[in-house]
């Protein structure tokens, strides 16, 4: 509640709605008792739904801009002030459909032009969702962001990083390790796959294997960090499987361009 205070203190009028992914506790008699709209979803299905959902909500709405946040943000009163700013300063140029925010502690130069921000935090023009569609819930979560801020640029917006910091809690995903190592590979091959990068894709398969296999270390890619080696064979099983999974979705992607 104080994060949504912070947030909309200096929106006056703002429309704050809150995505429920099928919560069991009282979070939602909590919100609404502070007369807050929640969307309640039957399942949880993953971030990019929940994103969908609350934009398709906004766009049906006639809401121009959206600040889409992550539940674990933690902003300051400070924080919260400079994203207001960012707000006021790059939503001038119609060019830009994304505006992003850095992690605390991670430097980023202010005001870059950027090919990839962090999915925890974004203003977005929500005019660009016509042309550029929603996020891929195919996905379910890791890689959702990086294939929709792919997409924008594709389509001649720009994104922008703000420079701005603010406090993320970075909370975990709830799954097991071994869940979260299959997300992880299956969408990084996913995410070059479906952005015709079959070549990257299979660089991607032998970095994983490798280190899967502990015979190479954590990289800069975000995918393979992820990544937490769960063991000498349900390793190389996980990423075999990963490899067909993708193969059924390139498929049924090009069943549905014969059909059109």
């Amino acid at each position: 509640m104080e994060t949504i205070r912070l947030l909309s203190a200096g929106f006056p009028g703002i429309d704050i709605v809150v995505v429920d992914d099928s919560s069991t506790d009282n979070s939602v008699a909590l919100l609404e008792s502070n007369g807050i709209k929640v969307l309640q979803r039957a399942a949880n299905g993953g971030f990019a739904a929940s994103v969908n959902t609350g934009l398709k909500h906004l766009h049906s709405h006639s809401i121009d801009f959206a600040l889409v946040c992550n539940s674990d943000l933690v902003p300051s009163a400070e924080e919260c002030a400079n994203i207001h700013k960012s707000f006021a300063d790059l939503f001038e140029d119609p060019n830009v459909g994304i505006i992003g925010f850095i992690e605390r502690n991670n430097l980023v130069p202010q005001g870059r032009e950027a090919s990839d921000i962090s999915g925890f935090l974004f203003w977005i023009r929500l005019d660009i969702v016509k042309p550029v569609g929603y996020l891929d819930e195919r996905f379910y979560m890791y890689g959702e962001e990086t294939d929709y801020f792919r997409r924008v640029i594709a389509k001649g917006y720009k994104i922008v990083q703000s420079g701005v910091q603010v406090s993320h809690a970075a909370e975990k995903s709830g799954k097991s390790r071994i869940m979260n190592s299959w997300y992880a590979i299956r969408n990084c091959l996913f995410l070059e796959i479906k952005n015709d990068r079959p070549k990257e894709a299979f660089k991607k398969s032998v970095a994983l294997l490798l280190v899967m296999l502990g015979l190479r270390g954590d990289s800069d890619d975000p995918s393979t960090r992820r990544v937490r080696r769960p063991g000498l064979v349900i390793g190389p099983l996980m990423l075999l499987g990963a490899i067909f999974w993708n193969i059924y979705q390139v498929l049924r992607m090009s069943t549905k361009q014969e059909n059109r």
